[in-house]
């Protein structure tokens, strides 16, 4: 049985920052603040541009932490690890780690300022920009995403089950970004856990919630 060690946001800096000072090697990276990422930018860029313009948490949001189990499959590859996730006015702290304990990487994210990365262990497929916008597009309200991506022809599609007929096969709530018609991106909610695939770039993001504390 494979044993998953749950740990406080701030515990876990704490250790990540004992990494860094014990001399392991570290990745650090300090981007220009991050305020837009274009959700159709793939390699053969065939699409019309969808910008989406991130956001800060809503205000049910500000002030919890949340632990969940994240199941990436991408090109024939599967990638498994811990994210924790601390919500605050304005700023997303978001620490990955390993279902082994193994600090992997921690970024934090400011409506207002530079993006701060560090990567403990190379992951090459690793793009901070998708990484934040799969965060809101799977945790924020669809009214403020609504009113934060721009494009051509585009719409958002929400659909929630009957409370009177909820069929387990069947999720809860299902929104999808749609572009002439096209899904670009669609986000299941199972109740147990939220699927979000993303149709042009050919990932898919399984969210298993481990715990959810409000401070």
């Amino acid at each position: 049985m494979q044993i998953v060690k749950i740990y406080s946001v701030s515990t876990v800096f704490l250790l990540l920052s004992f990494v860094f000072v014990s001399g392991c090697a570290v990745i650090k990276k300090q981007s220009p603040p991050l305020n837009e990422v274009n959700l159709t930018q793939t390699r053969s860029g065939e699409n019309s541009a969808i910008i989406y313009k991130l956001t800060s948490p809503p205000q049910n949001l500000v002030g919890t932490v949340v632990t969940q189990l994240i199941d990436i499959s991408f090109a024939n590859k599967q990638q498994q690890f811990i994210a924790q996730i601390e919500y605050s006015e304005n700023k997303i702290a978001l620490v990955g780690i390993s279902t082994a304990g193994i600090p992997l990487f921690d970024v934090i994210w400011r409506s207002d300022a530079p993006i701060a990365l560090n990567q403990y262990i190379p992951l090459p497929g690793l793009n901070i920009d998708f990484i934040i916008a799969d965060i809101q597009w799977t945790h924020w309200p669809t009214k403020q995403l609504a009113s934060s991506v721009v494009g051509e022809n585009i719409s958002i599609n929400e659909i929630q089950q009957s409370k009177d007929s909820v069929k387990p096969e069947l999720a809860i709530w299902q929104r999808s970004l749609l572009q002439n018609q096209q899904v670009i991106l669609d986000v299941s909610d199972f109740g147990q856990y939220v699927i979000l695939e993303h149709k042009l770039r050919n990932y898919t993001i399984k969210i298993t919630p481990l715990n959810k504390d409000k401070n």
